[in-house]
């Protein structure tokens, strides 16, 4: 089930995961996963939203 939430709300909360995960003076592997997990998902969803303005 894919539960849509308002417009931008998930870029968000990506964008504010990746500074979570990779503001710290050094940032373990895990962090640097997830940071860039996530950055790819804020991404994702920029260039999603950016599409379907067209429509």
């Amino acid at each position: 089930m894919h539960v849509r939430r308002g417009r931008g709300h998930g870029r968000h909360d990506y964008l504010r995961s990746v500074v979570n995960h990779l503001d710290r003076d050094e940032p373990g592997p895990r962090d640097l996963k997830y940071g860039v997990l996530h950055l790819q998902a804020a991404t994702e969803v920029l260039l999603k939203a950016r599409l379907t303005s067209f429509d």
